[in-house]
């Protein structure tokens, strides 16, 4: 089966890849600010927000991390907070995970695979 139904390839599959890829880069950089936490000149860094990092295009919904998406906020870093940070980030990714499968299972069984 061809992809010109564009079920491999909609809107919400490319939103879900992105937020995944997304996730994982905040996760980088929460456990980098882990590591950066006993430097007391070290300050807290993040990504910019999901939906300032994501565009829409005339081909769909396009995202492409750099450095120019991480801030430097300012604040000395909380070790305790950014672990916390790194599971709610886990917690959101599989949840992803979640939505991604149940979305290739609908798909099989749309084209009769189950």
């Amino acid at each position: 089966m061809t992809n010109d139904l564009g079920l491999f390839n909609t809107n919400l599959l490319k939103l879900l890849i992105h937020k995944m890829s997304y996730l994982q880069a905040s996760a980088l950089q929460s456990s980098q600010n882990v590591a950066k936490a006993d430097i007391p000149e070290a300050r807290k860094k993040e990504l910019k927000p999901f939906e300032k990092v994501v565009k829409k295009t005339a081909h769909g919904l396009e995202m492409n991390l750099n450095e120019e998406h991480v801030i430097n906020t300012g604040e000395q870093i909380n070790r305790e907070a950014e672990v916390l940070n790194l599971q709610t980030l886990a917690m959101d990714y599989q949840s992803l995970i979640h939505i991604y499968k149940r979305y290739h299972e609908m798909i099989r069984v749309a084209i009769g695979r189950s």
